[in-house]
């Protein structure tokens, strides 16, 4: 496919992927196999070579999305990299474009990304995304009475069954069964904890800083983040209250 200004494709290769990946993010390599094994689809990751060098890509992964009362589907927009001495050349412009038309070739409702901070969520907006749905991190008071069960299969389930449960109920995003363990595993490599009051209560936590990526009956106090939801519409899309839907940090890949 030919943009007016740059040639957007496939990756030529994974490796050229990760190579850039890494220099732009740090990532470690075990976060790569796992994200390569579970998730990478080169049909979703358009790229943009100057000769055979790599200078742009970002990866477009399927979600639902409940809004409204209605379930919607949207390519997530994940892993948005230039390489640095080819920044400021339009490439990135180029890229939403594509992932614009990739979720209208799908008949998906639009694409969702997540902002770092405000000033990058002003240059998103001038690509046509909104601010949408909420993103807050929280805090836990005490692990007291909490067991750590990270890597026992039923409780992992059973967060995974919660999560999607308040999503269908109240408003954010679904995943599969790869996507969700591919989002919780990357986080208890860093360390974090599944910790449960063994009542059908879970919270993903950070037991050093208390941080809590998600929680699910178990009370925390909102912490603020500076990361910015936004959402890029198609025509016609019906998003309904998706405004006041919770963008889930362990969803949140």
């Amino acid at each position: 496919m030919h943009n007016a200004l740059y040639r957007i494709g496939r990756p030529r290769s994974t490796a050229d992927i990760a190579g850039l990946w890494q220099q732009v993010f740090a990532d470690s390599e075990a976060f790569l196999v796992d994200y390569f094994g579970r998730i990478y689809n080169p049909d979703l990751s358009p790229c943009i070579y100057t000769g055979s060098r790599l200078d742009a890509s970002l990866q477009l992964i399927p979600f639902r999305l409940c809004a409204g009362g209605r379930t919607l589907d949207v390519l997530y927009v994940y892993a948005v990299m230039t390489r640095p001495e080819a920044r400021g050349r339009g490439m990135m412009r180029s890229l939403l474009d594509w992932a614009h038309q990739a979720a209208q070739r799908r008949r998906c409702a639009g694409t969702l990304l997540v902002a770092a901070d405000a000033q990058l969520a002003s240059a998103y907006e001038h690509r046509g995304y909104i601010r949408a749905m909420h993103l807050t991190h929280a805090r836990i008071d005490s692990l007291q009475g909490l067991d750590d069960v990270s890597f026992c299969a039923g409780h992992r389930m059973a967060l995974a069954d919660a999560l999607t449960q308040r999503s269908r109920q109240s408003g954010g995003l679904i995943h599969n069964k790869l996507q969700f363990e591919f989002a919780l595993d990357s986080l208890l490599r860093d360390g974090w904890q599944l910790l449960t009051d063994h009542a059908d209560h879970y919270a993903v936590v950070n037991p050093r800083s208390l941080l809590v990526a998600d929680a699910v009956g178990i009370s925390v106090r909102p912490h603020a983040t500076g990361q910015v939801p936004m959402f890029r519409a198609l025509p016609g899309a019906q998003l309904g209250a998706m405004a006041d839907a919770p963008l889930s940090m362990v969803l949140e890949l």
